[in-house]
């Protein structure tokens, strides 16, 4: 094959675009990824909404009630200024898009647009790939991280432990993972970038098995790493808040300063200006908190947080969680009032060298 391509370099783009056909003809795979990735995003938003009228009816807990529902808020109104800048020139389908996200199902019409292979419009800014890359972005960001750790803090904290508190932080896990692995898969799998970069698409093996249990152990290792960043997030929270201010703060700060130091803070969007400004810092802090709690590889893109900070702040990210657990019993600090808030050391050690070991297995797994 190799000697006939370079004999007659036509028939590989057609070879090439008859398999691209072919694959979308093939429904399984498409079913299997789109069911279980809307299955879960629907899931988490219902386990949410049991969660919230779980909080609203408590006094010392419907503070945090407010909180997910401004996250939820947030998360569609930033989906919703995402379609408008897709769609502004086709007022119909934007009607449409926004009836997609306020219904909670445009995750579902997006993941079907990338896997058929739909083209760029003439009236789109970009791909369907890299719409659906940002909307899971925004929802990851905006609801599934926060909530994530809003809800671990609150278990941790006592106000609420029950099984649906715990089966939603779960779910909302999952659901982050998923969507992880699932974007990481699509652009790894993308015929046309494994050609124009073969350096850095293609660690997707060409196995059916080999790709399955690859997809599995993606999807548990973004899981793991949200979960083990929520507890020790948590754990800094229950100590004093200002110690989650300023790591916060600090790592992204520092993140920020790295990319200014390189001269490449200002995205990769056709935005300039001041709006291009304020839309590069939204998007760098937004690719750095996705990349911090859930590990998505296709960060590494130098276009996006850089192959060597990524992998950096992977192992930081696992060294936090051990350093939140000992600060946590190094000082119990004036804001742990509650005796429901304490955590037994062994417990607190159990859960974040599980979930680490977990995160290790799974991303050395495949």
């Amino acid at each position: 094959m190799e000697e006939l391509f370079e004999k007659h370099p036509w028939i590989e783009s057609a070879m090439l675009a008859i398999s691209q056909e072919v694959v979308k003809t093939v429904p399984r795979g498409l079913m299997f990824r789109v069911c279980l990735g809307a299955s879960l995003s629907v899931l988490a938003l219902a386990a949410d909404a049991v969660v919230i009228l779980g909080y609203l009816k408590k006094e010392e807990t419907r503070v945090y009630g407010h909180a997910l529902l401004a996250m939820i808020a947030a998360s569609m109104t930033g989906q919703l200024l995402l379609v408008c800048i897709q769609n502004r020139r086709k007022p119909r389908e934007l009607s449409m898009e926004m009836l997609k996200v306020l219904t909670g199902l445009k995750p579902v019409f997006d993941a079907c647009a990338v896997s058929s292979g739909m083209k760029i419009e003439d009236h789109q800014m970009f791909d369907a790939k890299t719409e659906l890359s940002i909307a899971k972005g925004i929802e990851t960001v905006a609801e599934n991280i926060g909530g994530c750790v809003l809800k671990t803090y609150v278990i941790l904290r006592g106000s609420d432990r029950s099984g649906m508190a715990v089966a939603s932080v779960l779910i909302s896990a999952l659901a982050s993972g998923w969507a992880s692995a699932t974007l990481s898969y699509d652009f790894d799998t993308d015929p046309v970038r494994r050609k124009e970069s073969p350096a850095f698409y293609g660690y997707v093996p060409d196995k059916k098995i080999s790709r399955t249990k690859l997809l599995m152990c993606m999807a548990l290792n973004s899981a793991s790493l949200l979960l083990a960043r929520s507890l020790s997030m948590s754990l800094l929270l229950l100590v004093k808040k200002i110690y989650f201010l300023m790591y916060m703060s600090g790592d992204m700060a520092l993140y920020l300063l790295y990319k200014v130091a390189r001269e490449d803070f200002h995205y990769w969007m056709p935005v300039d200006g001041v709006a291009g400004l304020l839309v590069s810092l939204l998007m760098r802090v937004g690719v750095k908190l996705v990349s911090d709690f859930t590990g998505l590889i296709h960060c590494r893109c130098p276009q996006e947080v850089g192959g060597l900070y990524w992998t950096v702040n992977m192992f930081l990210a696992l060294l936090a969680s051990f350093a939140s657990a000992f600060v946590y019993h190094a000082d119990t600090g004036e804001e742990l009032e509650l005796a429901a808030a304490e955590i037994e050391e062994r417990a607190a050690w159990t859960l974040v060298g599980s979930l680490s070991g977990v995160w290790v297995r799974a991303r050395f797994g495949y």
